[in-house]
């Protein structure tokens, strides 16, 4: 049996037409699913940005909600550069009570966490009111101080000098 040329171009066209028919459905599909698995990663960017963005106006909304807080927080402590000035003041507080004051063993500590500590030791020389005026002095002072010990000793009986030990921290900043 012989075909004429016609037949044989109408059966290409058909085993064309078939392979087309069963190949499309196919690459349809895949395009379809890398379609969707494209517009599934946009919307997770998309879900995950909007976290971003309500997580980050929740933290500004915090930081003004907190401000007043943070303010007087940082207000207990020595600034980052002011230990001399903080020791400057103590000095002050002991002149101005009329004692004689020495200050030794300044340390600054590094802890975990906002604030270092700022250590120091004093040594005053006085009569006993004026003593107990600068320890109270010390301890009402506008940081958050800590008297970590207090010795006061008489020293003289005739002069009524009395000598007075301490051992006071306060944070620092960082």
């Amino acid at each position: 049996m012989t075909r004429n040329p016609s037949q044989l171009v109408f059966a290409g066209a058909s085993v064309l037409i078939l392979a087309i028919a069963l190949i499309a459905p196919v690459y349809l599909y895949m395009h379809i699913n890398s379609a969707k698995a494209y517009i599934d990663e946009v919307q997770s960017n998309l879900s995950a940005q909007a976290q971003l963005e309500r997580t980050d106006s929740l933290t500004r909304q915090a930081l003004i909600d907190t401000q007043k807080e943070r303010d007087q927080l940082d207000a207990l402590a020595v600034s980052k550069d002011g230990a001399a000035n903080f020791i400057s003041a103590i000095e002050n507080e002991g002149r101005s009570v009329g004692i004689k004051l020495e200050v030794g063993n300044v340390l600054i500590t590094s802890k975990e966490g906002l604030f270092d500590t700022l250590s120091l030791n004093l040594q005053a020389t006085g009569d006993f009111t004026s003593l107990s005026r600068f320890l109270k002095l010390i301890e009402t002072i506008a940081y958050a101080s800590s008297i970590k010990s207090v010795v006061i000793e008489r020293k003289d009986e005739k002069s009524g000098l009395w000598t007075l030990t301490a051992a006071v921290s306060v944070p620092i900043h960082k």
